[in-house]
């Protein structure tokens, strides 16, 4: 206990001293120079300038196309000018295949001993691993290992640090030193190295050579985390799925495992899955599988719930098998558990844009019909989103009938909000004028304009979509002028609100709509308009669509 404590202490003092940013190399300058110069000046027997040259060429930064064999050839120019970082660069490339050579272990411990004799401190730690690990020709040897480690430290580098941080805390190699462990991961935190937080988090979440403090681990791992493995991600999972350091947050929890898996940690796999049960469990306080199918079924429904559709599928799953094998259970009735567990997995799909809702949903409307099952409510959700679904296909006549459907049901039980009315008519007058149907699209987008208008009002963002869609039943039914006054209306509430996607369409509709009656000069001004919109805001495709737009239009004289 007192040398834990004394090494927190050491971590507090550390932490402060070592808070500054680290060394720099002495050729970090020149990656501002020109290649040309560069070129020039490792011709002439710098050495620097010719290393700098084979990293960008490595690396294909400073723009420079990435091309290893160039890289290689600066490096070796650099080597002979007895340069240890571009020694250790090309044992690199031999002990990974990289570029023109083949993995050579015995060549990579080569030009790493090379490194290392001209004071690289990468080269040192790179030799280090082997001596650690026994390999290329080397006998395992943990003493020579940590003294390699002890060696780059010394002269800068970030991941021997880490290493010979990791020594004094193991004891590898030699005695087993705390303070000197946390000094180094200090260190190397100061070189920007995440290895260093990552160890030092885990020292404080176990409490292992200092005393533990779930905080301050949690503040470590997120100080690793940009640069970590997968275990830093792991490490901030394991702490918002047990509330340690951090409160409890299975959504962060999934985030964080998700994060890891990502990165290759084998065990966060096993995480996701328990958190996605866990949430699951917690979807509902109910103990019976129908009671808890029923609170599923209302969950989906609340605006304001928040939850992983993914953890909502499992857990449907399971209080489905669970119902399905209860027998004597009358709430397991098939039909009725099939309708129910179908028209959730097809709604919570649907209102996530995945296409594999499709089928659920089909089979939840036809399980209706037979054995009516569903509110009003989901009947016109899983209807519209069967329409959706039809229209997307090309099949108007079908979709039209399932939006008389829905309206049929709302004129019945209306909604408390009148939008939800509105809404389903937008959707009917849409697919009436791609089915061509112009002059009931019409009628049907007029009267919703109508009524938005009076419960709205004049300047409402909702009454966007209809006034476009309107704008074209009328172009389309040859009443130009009709559409240039609904896009003025609709160009003056975009304006208000300053909705620039929005602005550079109607600029572009009420541009053409305008042509179209005459008004050449009006048409060009406002193409002109929405050129200077895109320059201003857009990107260069943006830019170059406007404007050949325009041309486009003109063209048609």
């Amino acid at each position: 206990m007192l040398i834990k404590y004394a090494a927190t202490l050491a971590d507090r003092m550390f932490e402060k001293r070592l808070a500054g940013p680290g060394q720099k190399k002495r050729w970090d300058g020149l990656y501002q120079v020109p290649v040309k110069e560069l070129e020039a000046r490792a011709k002439a027997g710098e050495a620097d300038a010719a290393f700098v040259l084979g990293d960008m060429f490595d690396q294909g930064s400073n723009g420079v196309t990435r091309d290893l064999v160039i890289a290689l050839d600066w490096y070796h120019h650099a080597a002979k000018l007895g340069h240890g970082d571009a020694m250790n660069n090309i044992g690199s490339m031999y002990e990974h295949g990289d570029g023109p050579l083949k993995i050579d272990l015995d060549k990579a411990r080569d030009y790493y001993e090379k490194g290392t004799k001209a004071g690289c401190g990468t080269a040192a730690n790179n030799l280090g691993h082997f001596y650690a690990k026994g390999v290329a020709g080397l006998k395992q040897n943990q003493r020579k290992a940590f003294k390699l480690f002890r060696k780059g430290a010394g002269w800068g580098d970030g991941n021997a640090m880490i290493g010979l941080g990791l020594r004094y805390e193991e004891g590898r190699g030699t005695r087993r030193h705390p303070i000197r462990a946390v000094y180094w991961y200090r260190r190397a935190m100061q070189e920007g190295k995440s290895g260093g937080a990552q160890n030092l988090g885990v020292a404080y979440h176990r409490g292992s050579f200092v005393r533990a403090n779930p905080k301050k681990a949690v503040a470590l791992f997120r100080e690793a985390l940009p640069g970590g493995m997968g275990n830093t991600p792991f490490m901030l999972a394991l702490a918002y799925e047990r509330g340690s350091g951090v409160e409890r947050d299975l959504s962060e929890a999934l985030y964080y495992f998700r994060m890891a898996d990502d990165r290759g940690y084998k065990a966060a796999a096993e995480g996701i899955d328990r958190v996605l049960a866990a949430m699951g469990e917690e979807f509902s306080t109910a103990l019976a599988p129908e009671d808890r199918l029923e609170d599923l079924r209302q969950m989906i429904r609340d605006p304001n719930r928040t939850f992983s559709v993914q953890a909502l599928l499992l857990e449907l799953a399971r209080v489905c098998e669970q119902l399905v094998d209860d027998k004597g259970n009358p709430a397991a009735d098939t039909p009725y558990v099939l309708g129910k567990s179908t028209m959730i997995r097809g709604f919570v799909l649907w209102k996530q844009g995945n296409p594999e809702h499709e089928g659920p949903v089909e089979t939840a409307l036809a399980i209706d019909e037979k054995h009516p099952f569903m509110t009003p409510g989901e009947r016109v959700s899983l209807l519209t989103s069967r329409a959706v679904t039809l229209g997307r296909h090309g099949k108007w006549d079908e979709a039209i009938a399932l939006h008389r459907r829905v309206l049929a049901i709302l004129e019945k039980d209306p909604p408390p909000e009148e939008v939800v009315t509105l809404g389903a008519m937008v959707d009917l007058a849409y697919c009436l004028h791609e089915n061509d149907e112009f002059d009931e699209a019409q009628r049907v987008n007029a009267e919703v304009l109508s009524r938005a208008e009076r419960a709205f009002g004049m300047e409402d963002t909702r009454l966007l979509r209809v006034l476009s869609n309107l704008a074209q039943n009328e172009f389309a039914l040859d009443r130009p002028e009709r559409s240039v006054a609904l896009l003025k209306q609709r160009l003056a509430i975009a304006e208000k609100e300053g909705l620039l996607e929005v602005i550079d369409e109607t600029l572009r509709d009420l541009a053409i709509a305008s042509f179209h009656i005459g008004e050449r000069d009006e048409a060009e001004q406002l193409f002109r308009r929405r050129i200077a919109l895109v320059e201003k805001n857009g990107d260069s495709r943006d830019i170059e669509q406007a404007r050949r737009d325009l041309e486009e239009l003109f063209s048609r004289e």
